[in-house]
């Protein structure tokens, strides 16, 4: 998602990191190795926090599995200890939250 946005999840110059917070997975069909798996990824919620998406896998053109994920942004205190940060400015002036009648039920 991010290389998307011409940007890498690990910017040390940001100093942030984004560990995942939640995630869930409905499987629908079984997908095998050598499968072409196209990924649909789109942003479901943003707050000043957090990102939320919504995926989809598809392969042959039937649905194989679908979920959520949230990351949070975090910076490290001096003990090392990951705090909830303000997502920057310049990532999240890119990011928008995709349509409603774009978003899975």
């Amino acid at each position: 998602f991010f290389r998307s946005l011409d940007r890498s999840i690990v910017d040390p110059a940001l100093g942030i990191g984004w560990p995942r917070v939640h995630m869930s997975c409905d499987f629908k069909k079984p997908l095998r190795f050598e499968d072409e798996v196209e990924i649909q990824l789109r942003v479901s919620a943003k707050t000043s926090k957090s990102i939320s998406y919504q995926f989809r896998f598809r392969v042959a053109d039937a649905e194989a599995a679908r979920g959520t994920l949230t990351v949070v942004c975090v910076r490290r205190n001096e003990a090392g200890e990951m705090k909830a940060a303000s997502i920057p400015p310049e990532i999240a002036d890119l990011i928008e939250v995709a349509p409603a009648d774009k978003l899975t039920d």
